[in-house]
């Protein structure tokens, strides 16, 4: 934004480092398979998926739910927010924001039977919704590795050693999918092409890097957007 902002920028980048650095060791020692009982429900889903899911994020619409009954998806707790009027449930929600953790309530419990992807960075509510699945999610290294003008991200293709953050939820649901198993992943709603959105192209383009060097096929599912990073789908 400018001068100020840079230095507050700055500031946040030294007070994240031991968190950092921290949050690096606990990510080792899981890569070791020094496991924390937390992330046990995770553990149990590595390799269980395959095909196809659907992953949906905030500015998804509900004139695409027709398309969607006998698909697995993943949806953010943002997209699900603006779809639970409907009635609709999502396969699994994935939910990091501890402020939509707050405005979602007790409304969590009620969502949904397979399984709630949380960030380890959220207090676990009590009591503790069924199907609590925890995730080691690691936010601060981006404010930490990179500058005030650089939007640099990493791509896990292991979800119980870390899940990046990429500035969306939606990007740690394409981690939590890759581990699950899937291989072909249809974004919908997830903004992908918007040009505007620098930080989001920046993060989308290192997960179709990671995509195409292992095998992976993501596309955009969403109707009207162009195929500017990935090919277009329709369901």
């Amino acid at each position: 934004m400018g001068f100020l902002g840079k230095l507050r920028w700055e500031k946040q980048k030294r007070s994240q480092r031991a968190h950092y650095e921290d949050e690096l060791k606990k990510a080792e020692a899981r890569k070791q398979g020094q496991i924390d009982p937390l992330f046990a429900p995770l553990q149990a889903l590595r390799g269980s998926q395959h095909g196809r899911c659907v992953i949906l994020g905030a500015e998804v619409q509900p004139s695409v739910l027709d398309r969607l009954n006998h698909e697995v998806t993943l949806c953010s707790a943002a997209g699900w927010d603006k779809l639970k009027r409907t009635g609709w449930q999502p396969t699994y929600l994935g939910i990091q924001s501890p402020a939509m953790l707050e405005q979602l309530g007790a409304q969590i419990e009620t969502i949904p039977e397979q399984g709630i992807f949380a960030g380890d960075n959220l207090a676990v509510p009590s009591p503790v919704p069924k199907n609590w699945i925890a995730y080691p999610y690691l936010g601060v290294y981006k404010y930490y590795c990179n500058t005030y003008e650089t939007h640099h991200v990493k791509f896990s293709g292991d979800a119980l050693e870390v899940v990046y953050d990429g500035y969306d939820t939606v990007y740690s649901l394409m981690q939590i999918a890759v581990y699950l198993g899937f291989t072909d992943l249809v974004l919908v709603g997830c903004g992908c092409c918007h040009p505007q959105e620098e930080k989001m192209q920046s993060a989308f383009q290192t997960a179709k890097q990671y995509a195409d060097a292992h095998g992976i096929h993501i596309y955009n599912g969403t109707p009207g957007e162009t195929d500017d990073i990935f090919p277009l789908f329709s369901l």
